[in-house]
């Protein structure tokens, strides 16, 4: 069988393919998994803060605003589109989000699930075209 037949090279590219839509697969449920998790963090800051008190409104207003602030992309391109910069404060913000869940040591420390959760809610405005400019 000679090495280029066009036996040999459809298998290949079949085998291409299979391999492509496993990654693309795989792809695809992760980012799905990231923004369930986004979702559950970013509802329950929101419902804490509706039972919170005024003094603990202002502390989730701060993280929110502080996390919207750090995730803004420092990019001084007139070129890019709203939606484009959303993008990547979203981005930014899932990152940060990913990195203090795998650091976290406890989940019963309020600020640091505050702080976690403002950046999620961060990822999930961004995404959902909100301006979290401060």
């Amino acid at each position: 069988m000679e090495l280029y037949s066009p036996m040999i090279f459809a298998l290949g590219a079949e085998v291409n393919r299979q391999t492509m839509l496993r990654w693309l697969s795989s792809d695809h449920q992760k980012i799905r998994s990231d923004r369930k998790q986004l979702e559950v963090r970013a509802r329950r800051l929101l419902q804490s803060y509706l039972t919170a008190n005024e003094w603990q409104k202002r502390q989730y207003y701060r993280a929110i605003a502080g996390a919207a602030s750090a995730c803004q992309p420092g990019i001084d391109d007139p070129s890019l589109s709203n939606e484009k910069l959303a993008e990547l404060a979203a981005q930014a913000a899932t990152k940060v989000v990913q990195v203090r869940d795998r650091k976290a040591k406890d989940a019963h420390d309020h600020s640091a699930v505050l702080i976690t959760d403002a950046y999620a809610t961060v990822a999930i405005a961004s995404t959902s075209g909100f301006s979290l400019h401060c």
